[in-house]
Formats: C-alpha cells, sequence, structure tokens
C-alpha cells in the first residue's frame, strides 16, 4: 500500500461512513478497525442518525486510532446543543471512565436533512440509486428540511436560536464544526458566526458538493480563517462527477495548509477505504501535487483538527 508518511504519525481518513444504518454499508466498526489497522490509517466516523464517539472509542481501546461525531440531522433533534453534550460525555474508552478522551470529535451540521440536500435530492434524504429501498426514501415537503434561517436558504437572516447554541457548545467543548450538507449561503454565514463566536476548528464538507456548489473563490475566501480547512473527497470524483483537476486547482488557491483530504466511502458499491486512499494518493501526485503537500493534508491536517496523538 502506497499512503504518504510523516515520521511517527499516520493518515487519517476524516470522513468514513459505518453501519449498520438506513443505507447499506460496507463497514462496521470492527470490520474498519480491522482495514485500518492492516493497511495502517485512522478515521473519523461518520453516521446520518446516531453519534459515533462511543464506537470509535471502543476501537481506540483496541488500539485503533479513530474519532467519532455527529450529525445534526432528525434522528438527534436537529440542531440540538444536548446532542453535543452527549456526544462529548461518550467520547470515553473505558465505560468506568470518569474523564473524557483527550481525541476531539465532529459536529456535522445536517447533511440528509438539510433543506439544500432535500431540494438537490428531489425533497428525498435517501434515493434508491444509494441502494436504499425505494419505499424507505422519505419524502419532505418543501420548506420542511432543516436551514440555519429561519426563512430557509434563500432568506438569509439572523441564526435561529439553536443553531447559535449549537455554535457555542462547540466552542465550549473545543470541538470541530463541520458544516454538512447546508447550502452555500448558509455555509458563508455559518462560518462567519462560528469563527465569532470563537469555534478554533472548522472543516468546510466536500466544498465541491452540488447541494452546496462553492466556488474556488468562495474556498479563498473561507481559507483566509486561520480556523477553516476546505475537505476534499475522493468519492465525489466518481459519485458526483467532479474532477480532479478541479481538486487540484482549489488546493493550489487555498493552500495545503487549509486542505483536508478525505475518503468519503463505506459504500458497499465502491472500493474500501485504504485503496480510495492510496488512489487520492497517487492521483493527485500524478496531476503535480507534491508530496509533502499530499502528507500535509492527510496527515498533519487531520491531526490538528482533532488532537490526535503520534504511533
Amino acid at each position: 500500500m502506497s499512503l504518504p508518511t510523516d515520521g511517527r504519525r499516520q493518515v487519517i481518513d476524516f470522513h468514513v461512513h459505518v453501519g449498520p444504518e438506513l443505507l447499506a454499508r460496507r463497514y462496521d466498526v470492527a470490520a474498519l478497525g480491522d482495514e485500518a489497522a492492516a493497511a495502517g490509517f485512522g478515521a473519523v466516523l461518520k453516521h446520518h442518525s446516531i453519534a459515533t464517539a462511543p464506537l470509535a472509542a471502543l476501537a481506540r481501546a483496541r488500539g485503533v486510532l479513530m474519532a467519532g461525531g455527529v450529525v445534526l440531522n432528525r434522528g438527534v433533534g436537529g440542531f440540538n446543543p444536548d446532542a453535543v453534550d452527549a456526544l462529548v460525555e461518550a467520547n470515553k474508552s473505558r465505560a468506568g471512565a470518569s474523564a473524557e478522551d483527550s481525541i476531539r470529535s465532529v459536529v456535522w451540521m445536517p447533511t440528509v436533512h438539510a433543506e439544500s440536500h432535500l431540494r438537490h435530492n428531489g425533497r428525498r434524504d435517501f434515493v434508491p440509486a444509494w441502494g436504499v429501498d425505494p419505499a424507505r426514501c422519505r419524502a419532505y415537503p418543501p420548506g420542511t428540511g432543516l436551514s440555519i434561517w429561519a426563512g430557509g436558504p434563500d432568506e438569509p437572516g439572523p441564526l435561529r436560536p439553536e443553531v447559535r447554541a449549537v455554535i457555542d457548545r462547540i466552542a465550549a467543548h473545543d470541538l470541530v464544526l463541520a458544516t454538512g450538507h447546508l447550502s452555500r449561503p448558509e455555509v458563508l454565514a455559518l462560518v462567519e458566526a462560528a469563527v465569532a463566536a470563537g469555534v478554533r476548528r472548522i472543516v468546510v464538507t466536500h466544498a465541491f458538493y452540488q447541494a452546496t456548489r462553492l466556488s474556488v473563490d468562495d474556498q479563498v475566501r473561507l481559507a483566509a480563517h486561520p480556523a477553516v480547512c476546505l475537505e476534499y473527497c475522493w468519492s465525489n470524483i466518481a459519485l458526483d462527477h467532479i474532477p480532479i483537476d478541479r481538486y487540484v486547482e482549489a488546493i493550489r488557491a487555498v493552500g495545503p495548509s487549509r486542505a483536508l483530504l478525505s475518503s468519503d466511502l463505506g459504500q458497499p458499491s465502491t472500493e474500501t477505504v485504504a485503496a480510495g486512499l492510496e488512489a487520492f494518493h497517487r492521483g493527485l501526485v500524478a496531476h503535480g501535487v507534491p508530496e509533502d503537500h499530499v502528507a500535509e493534508m492527510m496527515i498533519a491536517n487531520p491531526h490538528r483538527l482533532l488532537g490526535a496523538p503520534a504511533l
């Protein structure tokens, strides 16, 4: 396997989907842990419905570097500050521990229940093409998706009080805020508000995804904040038809210190995480991205965001 190396630190994939959940998944935490241990990478576990901090903590107790998170979809009450507190409280490798582990968790803004996501997917949270039974792909009427604004993504205004409360909890716990599937205007406004509230670590989730559609100029603007990293995901190249040249252009524009490389894998129909990370590494180098820049984006930046330990 060919992955970047950086002394005693390993690659951390910041975006891996695990199950069981409504969608069929390639991995549960045990299967992913076995692959990660064999291939020598770490991971941040993502699930659209439940918090993954306990799953990640169990993997760490068995010697695999993993971090957890929570996506603020309807399963955890949407913009629910109590869900952020619960995420922190469950971040323990030992059931009898009184103190939480030091590695940080990630709080994603809504994904499948964001209004912008529902617009992009024909008002459905999940779609049959993702391997979901059509009868279980729920439809939501226009305007009922989650938005940081009371009037929805097209009506900017003050942040909803519950969104501000979530941001304040993220800042207080020193967690990582990720933007999820919010719309472009929402991402821009959310980042400004989070920086102003003292959030120190922000990941702009798969910046070119069609529900968000951030231009390279938008990404450069966001990268001007020292707290921000722009995420580029391997799976989007094939699943969402985003050319790797666009990633190379964006990485050069924002700089490797402001970029994060993830797989966004875990789908049964796609390659393994190990294979995806290796292909991403090879592809970027083949397109002229220096090896040390790839290492910075795959190793140094996720370690910095998570406060992850060396080997």
